[in-house]
């Protein structure tokens, strides 16, 4: 399905989502990840080009959305981090967007 194929307002959910999260800018890489359904089901995927999964108990099929949440860290949790987290050096404020 390409994106003129979708209904109105497809994307529009992964853009309103609460913050903090990221946006994932899939390139056709490798994922693995544990899935979870309204099921309650629980699934595993280590593949190439995940879009879209199915849930193996109910059926459901999912398209992969490209946001991950977030979760804030105290400055002691991320203490021991530190050396690893990852920083936009190239950052600026642009005063015109707050």
């Amino acid at each position: 399905m390409s994106r003129d194929d979708e209904p109105e307002g497809y994307h529009a959910a992964e853009y309103d989502s609460p913050r903090p999260n990221v946006f994932i800018q899939w390139k056709g890489t490798d994922v693995c990840g544990d899935y979870y359904c309204v099921c309650g089901e629980q699934w595993h995927l280590d593949e190439d080009f995940v879009y879209y999964t199915r849930c193996p108990a109910c059926k459901q099929a999912y398209r992969v959305g490209c946001h991950v949440r977030l979760y804030p860290l105290t400055p002691e949790q991320a203490a021991p981090h530190e050396g690893r987290i990852k920083e936009d050096h190239d950052w600026t404020r642009d005063e015109d967007t707050k």
